[in-house]
C-alpha cells in the first residue's frame, strides 16, 4: 500500500476541476473533505480522462502534479485489480 497525501490547499483545486468530473465519469460519490473508494473498474475509466487532463496547458501546475499521481494509482489499481481509496 502507498499514501500519497494532498495539502489543504489541493482540496480547492480538486473542487474546482476534478470532483464534478468524477462524478460524471466513474460515478464517484465524494465531495469536498469526503473519502471515496474507486475500483478498478472505475479506475480503468479516469486514468485515460486523466492522461487528457494532463496534457492541458491552461490547468494549474499543481492540479497536473496530482493528476499525475492520482493517474500513476489508478493504473497501477488497474493491473492489479485494487482500487484506489481518495480522501477529498
Amino acid at each position: 500500500m502507498e499514501i500519497w497525501n494532498f495539502d489543504e490547499s489541493d482540496s480547492d483545486l480538486l473542487d474546482d476541476y476534478y470532483v464534478v468530473d468524477a462524478w460524471d465519469l466513474i460515478g464517484s460519490l465524494a465531495d469536498s473533505r469526503e473519502v471515496d473508494m474507486y475500483d478498478a473498474e472505475q479506475c480503468a475509466k479516469l486514468a485515460p480522462w486523466l492522461g487528457e487532463q494532463i496534457k492541458r496547458t491552461d490547468l494549474p501546475p499543481r492540479l497536473i502534479e496530482l493528476y499525475v499521481k492520482l493517474k500513476e494509482f489508478s493504473e497501477r489499481a488497474v493491473v492489479l485489480g485494487t482500487g484506489v481509496v481518495i480522501a477529498l
